[in-house]
């Protein structure tokens, strides 16, 4: 650290490149220019190489730590911690140590109103200033619930910023095809689920639809696939130098999905910055980001999401009038550089406080067992009680499923988690699975979520893995009977089998037990049957 400049010190659950990081460094990059600062960063997981040569080459320094306490001992020599937030188990398990004196902001890098990123009153109140990352984020009920003097004192608004600098020189350039681009997640956790059914509908013989990001290709090549339209996509994969593809694009086609945590999305900032109109559905923080029929479409169903992509490609003259309003806005309120004016006055600002000891308070929950004592009363369970108490909408029915105490009860309950989105079930219960691994319950309850998904060899990994870690709930044997007889195990589905049938508390699922076999032959005992 060098004298007379302040320090401040970012603390992210993974740096990689994807948008959170992207809107930290590339922000950070532009306060080098408007004060004396100096930026660390400390990755609570192990750190994406590309990334840390990323920050290293705008002016940041990265710190290689091997443990929470690696970090904490670094807020003495810091001026300003800045914790760059959304809920995963690595974080919230960061948050939960005993914390050093520091002054402490928190970015909150999603949209805040749902779960599994709900922003919740604990996370607010353990920031000394508290910054929304878009006006969606920004109206979550966490900040909603502060008086009025509490949100002046405390609440301020940055957009999670794209870096323009990628975009220097930009050109649009002459192509032939009718480009719909798509940059970003792919999984469904995000992107919306029918966005192949979607664009392969989509009436116009010059349409392509390039499609870049580096996960879940396989599920969308083969919808591509099955859709007869297969060579209207393109799959890009990763790519980092997104100009040369932006320079092709006619119109970005980005639905998201409807529970989506999207709060400012970098790349759509980045599209309207080179002059291409969006088309997107009004989930999350991005529809606040485009301004229907000034500077994009926001659309409401598949349909009006086909006529949409149409009408732009048969109305040139409007295509183009919304694409340089799109530019005209991202130029004004967008971007890296106007946020780093907003986060210097925040840099000033909390520099004017004292350091002090932040707590991250457990929530009371209802039914009314405080976070602390349940913790007390299930240690074995802390995982589970720490997923719970980073939840919103869903906190009631976890409770209720952690505090059931007979298989009918829970066999209720399990209906309403089986109905679970893919966002809840993957970023939610699947990361806190992962996190803490001998956590008996995170792991049946992602068991019971994917086999009602039919996702039969994850719910049976799940279950067995519940199983091991030593769960007591007599209804397991029945899911695993059912997923491991569509896996194709019957050397687990009929020692399963046996023990439900033998357990005279399971009666009520006997009969259902013994239908789902009838139904669910194997394709070996199909074999048989025919020979």
């Amino acid at each position: 650290r060098m004298q007379g400049k302040t320090s401040i010190l970012h603390v992210i659950q993974w740096l990689s490149r994807g948008g959170a990081s992207r809107a930290m460094w590339g922000t950070a990059k532009h306060t080098l220019a408007l004060g004396s600062y100096e930026h660390y960063v400390c990755s609570l997981m192990p750190a994406e190489p590309e990334a840390v040569a990323l920050i290293e080459e705008v002016g940041l320094k990265f710190i290689a730590t091997n443990s929470h306490q690696d970090i904490l001992k670094l807020y003495e020599q810091m001026d300003v911690v800045q914790i760059e937030w959304w809920n995963t188990p690595q974080m919230d398990a960061f948050l939960r140590e005993k914390q050093a004196p520091c002054r402490q902001l928190f970015w909150y890098h999603v949209q805040g109103h749902t779960d599994p990123q709900f922003i919740n009153k604990a996370v607010v109140d353990m920031a000394d200033i508290a910054i929304a990352s878009s006006p969606v984020c920004k109206q979550s009920p966490s900040f909603v619930r502060l008086s009025d003097k509490e949100q002046e004192e405390k609440v301020r608004l940055v957009y999670d910023a794209a870096d323009f600098d990628r975009l220097t020189d930009l050109e649009r350039k002459p192509h032939y095809h009718f480009n719909v681009g798509f940059i970003g997640t792919l999984s469904f956790i995000k992107m919306h689920p029918e966005y192949i059914r979607m664009s392969s509908a989509i009436d116009i013989e010059k349409a392509r639809f390039v499609i870049c990001g580096g996960d879940n290709l396989d599920v969308l090549q083969a919808q591509a696939r099955q859709s007869g339209k297969e060579h209207k996509f393109q799959f890009k994969g990763y790519v980092e130098d997104i100009k040369r593809e932006i320079e092709l694009f006619d119109v970005y086609g980005y639905p998201l999905c409807e529970d989506t945590y999207a709060s400012a999305e970098l790349n759509l900032q980045e599209v309207m910055y080179a002059g291409v109109p969006p088309v997107v559905f009004p989930y999350g923080g991005v529809k606040e980001l485009v301004q229907h029929e000034q500077t994009g479409l926001i659309i409401h169903s598949e349909r009006e999401y086909k006529e949409a992509i149409e009408y732009l490609y048969h109305t040139p003259a409007k295509r183009k009038a919304l694409g340089d309003a799109a530019a005209a806005y991202a130029r004004q309120v967008f971007g890296a550089e106007n946020a780093a004016h907003i986060f210097h006055d925040i840099y000033q600002e909390v520099m004017g406080k004292d350091k002090t000891v932040h707590e991250l308070a457990g929530l009371p929950s209802d039914p009314p067992i405080p976070y602390t004592l349940a913790e007390s009363y299930y240690p074995k369970e802390k995982a589970t009680l720490r997923f719970i108490d980073t939840l919103g909408g869903y906190k009631d029915l976890f409770l209720r499923a952690f505090l059931s105490e007979t298989p009918e009860e829970d066999w209720d309950i399990e209906q309403e988690l089986g109905k679970l989105s893919t966002l809840m079930r993957d970023c939610g219960i699947n990361w806190y699975r992962d996190c803490y691994p001998h956590d008996a319950r995170l792991a049946y309850w992602s068991g019971v979520s994917h086999f009602h998904d039919k996702q039969w060899p994850l719910s049976l990994m799940s279950f067995l893995r519940a199983l091991d870690n030593g769960i007591e709930k007599p209804q397991i044997d029945y899911y695993i009977a059912i997923a491991a007889l569509h896996c194709n195990r019957p050397d687990i589905a009929d020692g399963f089998k046996a023990k439900v049938l033998a357990n005279s508390g399971l009666q009520f699922l006997h009969h259902q037990l013994e239908r789902s076999f009838r139904q669910s032959l194997s394709p070996l005992a199909t074999m048989e049957v025919q020979k």
